[in-house]
């Protein structure tokens, strides 16, 4: 029980201390039995109940129903709801705790429950959620708080296991899509199987072939990115010189940290010069090619401001990416023949 404040207090008073304590015993109780299931749960707990809305409310002196917070951790303990995107990634875009979703199908704007949106209930098992947690997505959120806090260098990733989760990160997000279509297919599970060593295995291929470097927008006129379904976009990387097996370009994969910086990766060959100078052109390639990213996050102080040119504009973006990578793998194929 919390040590009581005031001796005297109002019929009111009274009343809404007696529901912070309960719901403060509730909620300590709650993290007992989650840490007796392990730390890595309770933090995605707590997470959860932040992007919910329930600890702010707390903190504002705003309490909800006990019924309420049971509910919800019954939800958690029982049938989890697992993201196919990882939900903290999309903190920066966030209204409070819902995204606005731009939905290619009706064309239409949504304010969603970011603990809602792009997620579904009992996706994953706990053992690939832990190892999502451990391999990708905590690496991931590390460097993005290093660069907030410029406690690290831009481009110059000093850990492996940072630059393993971007490596990786266009992989696992292809099996947690995957996963999302075809449940009982355990792809997540087959893509961990081998353990840390496999993952190392995996992104060392994948390093030979790759130049990592971060991308910002924050000085462009269209300084800001849209947040896709599938966690990541793809964007096209020109090459020094042109290749027999690529063409005259290639694509790199970007991965948006915030609405103004991508952390991305291009073929080894790539005009990085030429990539850094086109920067531009990054928020047409946010929307996402086709279909596989249906929906797509807007950061909330952008909508503010343009929300009813909004619409019209990401349709238009969609169309022309989608005509310019027509003529990209043309011009390659062209290239390719001459070659």
């Amino acid at each position: 029980m919390l040590p009581c404040p005031a001796e005297r207090w109002t019929r009111s008073e009274a009343w809404t201390w007696r529901r912070i304590c309960s719901t403060y015993t509730f909620l300590r109780q709650a993290w007992l039995k989650v840490k007796a299931r392990g730390l890595g749960h309770c933090s995605k707990l707590a997470a959860s109940l932040r992007s919910e809305g329930v600890l702010q409310g707390h903190a504002r002196g705003i309490v909800a129903p006990r019924q309420s917070v049971t509910a919800h951790l019954t939800s958690r303990f029982g049938m989890p709801n697992d993201h196919y995107v990882t939900n903290a990634l999309t903190e920066p875009w966030r209204d409070g705790s819902f995204l606005w979703c731009f939905d290619f199908a009706d064309r239409r704007i949504r304010r969603e429950p970011a603990s809602r949106l792009f997620a579904k209930e009992g996706l994953n098992s706990p053992a690939a959620e832990a190892s999502l947690n451990r391999f990708i997505e905590s690496p991931l959120l590390e460097f993005r708080h290093k660069l907030r806090t410029n406690k690290l260098t831009p481009n110059k990733l000093s850990q492996w296991r940072m630059y393993r989760s971007l490596l990786l990160f266009p992989m696992v997000q292809t099996a947690r899509i995957l996963q999302l279509r075809d449940p009982q297919g355990g792809h997540l599970e087959k893509f961990f199987a081998h353990g840390e060593q496999g993952l190392d295995q995996m992104a060392q291929e994948r390093h030979a072939n790759s130049h990592v470097m971060t991308l910002g927008v924050s000085d462009l006129p269209s300084g800001w990115l849209f947040y896709p379904e599938i966690g990541f976009f793809q964007f096209p990387a020109p090459l020094l010189q042109p290749s027999p097996e690529l063409g005259l370009s290639a694509r790199g994969v970007a991965v948006p940290l915030t609405p103004y910086l991508a952390l991305a990766a291009v073929p080894k060959g790539a005009d990085l010069a030429k990539i850094e100078k086109d920067r531009g052109q990054l928020q047409l390639w946010s929307v996402g090619l086709n279909d596989d990213c249906r929906r797509i996050a807007i950061p909330a102080p952008v909508l503010r401001k343009h929300q009813d040119e909004v619409c019209e504009d990401i349709v238009a973006m969609r169309e022309r990416i989608t005509l310019c990578e027509r003529f990209r793998l043309s011009a390659n194929e062209l290239a390719k023949s001459q070659l």
